[in-house]
């Protein structure tokens, strides 16, 4: 194992130098989802860290850290050094939030990790049914993510909320080290539609 700073300096898909430890735990303790929610910490999942594991990631594009010189090895003692003060850094520094605090949160995030994956196509619809939710694409390939998904469709509800009476946001996200702005509005009942902002724009302009 090469001998390397500790911490990344910089996420190398956006450039940001936002980079976050990643732990392993469960959304269920409400400590480490709040702490996730704030991108503080990015979580692995309810598995043991082992050498191999990816232990940095984006806080803006979620991204994992996949340079070897900064996977978990316990002989890599400035990295492991760095990367325990990271998580001590998270906790010590947790803020208490209100539920409305807490639904802006997790609104955001939910339609931050899902348009950077689908803006490419330049719209997509998210569509609320029953036991699930559609993501349907440009191009009309449809996405649907059912109530035992590693996303729960709460995730929708609290993406409602975020969009508040208004019924629209606009928000940030990375796509190819390119900072994109995006609007999403609640077009129906049970229905969003995502867009790139500039799409949105040209697209209310008169021919």
């Amino acid at each position: 194992m090469r001998t390397k700073q500790g911490k990344p300096d910089k996420c190398k898909y956006c450039d940001s130098t936002r980079i976050i430890p990643g732990v392993n735990g469960s959304p269920s303790d409400n400590e480490i989802y709040t702490l996730k929610l704030q991108d503080k910490i990015a979580l692995i999942g309810c598995f043991e860290i082992i050498k191999g594991c990816a232990i940095w990631a984006c806080a803006d594009c979620g991204e994992w850290v996949q340079d070897e010189a900064y996977l978990y090895d316990e002989s890599n003692s400035e990295l492991i050094q760095a990367y325990e003060d990271a998580v001590k850094n998270a906790v010590d520094n947790l803020e208490v939030l209100s539920e409305t605090e807490m639904r802006k949160l997790i609104g955001f995030r939910f339609l931050r990790s899902y348009s950077r994956e689908y803006l490419d196509d330049r719209i997509f619809e998210l569509v609320k049914t029953t036991e699930s939710f559609l993501i349907k694409t440009a191009d009309g390939t449809k996405h649907e993510f059912v109530s035992n998904s590693l996303i729960p469709i709460d995730y929708f509800g609290m993406m409602d909320d975020y969009l508040g009476e208004e019924g629209t946001k606009e928000f940030a996200v990375w796509i190819h080290k390119k900072e994109r702005e995006a609007v999403a509005t609640r077009v129906a009942s049970g229905k969003i539609q995502v867009k790139r902002k500039d799409i949105a724009s040209s697209e209310g302009q008169s021919p």
